[in-house]
């Protein structure tokens, strides 16, 4: 349950992040961001919409959940993530207890997990992450940059970098558009 004080605490959240969009078109390509950045997009996948992607094999046709839930499957926990159950819970997440339903027809279990309470989420830090605008989540390095701007067939003189902080609105506006979109960090945040 989120009180009073935990939406205006959310409200003064700010994620920096660097977006490198395409100029004749408008469409962002990527964007660059910390650990604050992956675990935000990664939580996306800790709602019980991670078990229903987990059900149909990562192809349940929902915008950029299907890639972002790829490629977190892709990586390594043991370099990026602070647990193994780190990993687990965002891959096969279960239902919290009090949203069991006594004929629960879809295969989402229920597990009472005690969590400690610390400053980690998902990822390690500190590190840069890039998520594409499908939201495919990778560890930035000037050879993941290189392959990603070579696999977009765009010259750098169409390139522009811009660095924007995003808040709970934006925040917001991606996860709808990830729902509904291949297209999420354009769709969610174009409008900046």
């Amino acid at each position: 349950m989120m009180f009073c004080s935990d939406i205006e605490k959310a409200n003064d959240i700010q994620i920096t992040v660097k977006l490198v969009i395409r100029k004749s078109d408008r469409k962002i390509l990527y964007a660059e961001g910390g650990r604050d950045f992956a675990d935000f997009l990664i939580s996306f996948l800790t709602f019980p919409l991670g078990g229903v992607v987990r059900m149909f094999g990562g192809n349940c046709s929902l915008g950029s959940i299907d890639a972002l839930y790829k490629s977190i499957l892709d990586l390594d926990e043991k370099i990026y993530f602070v647990t193994q159950e780190a990993k687990n819970r965002i891959v096969d997440p279960h239902l919290a207890p009090q949203f069991k339903i006594r004929n629960q027809i879809l295969p989402i279990h229920t597990k009472a997990v005690f969590v400690e309470r610390n400053n980690e989420c998902f990822v390690k830090g500190p590190r840069t992450y890039i998520a594409t605008d499908d939201l495919v989540v990778i560890e930035s390095s000037p050879t993941s940059v290189l392959n990603l701007i070579n696999n977009f067939q765009t010259p750098f003189e169409d390139l522009k970098e811009k660095v924007i902080n995003i808040g709970v609105n934006e925040c917001l506006s991606i996860l709808k558009a990830s729902l509904n979109s291949t297209s999420a960090l354009t769709n969610g945040l174009g409008h900046l």
